[in-house]
């Protein structure tokens, strides 16, 4: 059974071309810019869990937070380090703190709304996490190939879409 659910359905139509001059090495900037054309195509974000099947999320801007934040979650992971991954947009507002114990992951949401997690810890297998994080990786790469072609054939969006996470 999985306890929490993070999930990026593609776009439905390319959105409009970004006139942008794009910095390849500003990834959070790279980040929001994809957000925003997949916000456009008509991506769906979702995400779930502690009580909550979906948390009501935004692709704009609340992806971009979980995107942002990616790359070092995926790392700590991988290496069985503790990691945090802050949802702190406005009305969203919660945290997850990932603690790898072997080959499982206690996985603790801290809400700063009036919103309370139900149950407020929860223990999934660390590979199921990985995968699922592996999972959105790829799917924003072939999701941002399509909506925007331009951002999609940057790095890491590129590698991303090829299963290289």
């Amino acid at each position: 059974m999985v306890m929490v659910n993070i999930s990026l359905e593609p776009p439905l139509r390319i959105s409009a071309p970004r006139a942008l001059d794009l910095d390849p090495e500003d990834y959070p900037s790279l980040v929001m810019e994809a957000c925003e054309s997949l916000a456009e195509a008509g991506c769906r974000f979702r995400m779930g869990g502690f009580g909550q099947d979906d948390w009501g999320l935004d692709v704009g801007y609340d992806l971009s937070s979980v995107v942002e934040q990616l790359p070092d979650l995926l790392a700590a992971l991988r290496a069985g380090t503790k990691a945090e991954l802050d949802m702190y947009t406005q009305g969203v507002e919660r945290s997850l703190v990932f603690d790898p114990r072997g080959n499982l992951v206690v996985i603790r949401c801290f809400s700063q709304t009036s919103w309370v997690p139900m149950p407020d810890e929860v223990v999934q297998k660390r590979f199921e996490i990985v995968a699922m994080l592996e999972k959105l990786a790829r799917a924003f790469g072939e999701a941002i190939a399509i909506a925007d072609p331009a951002i999609g054939r940057l790095r890491p969006f590129d590698l991303w879409r090829k299963g290289i996470v």
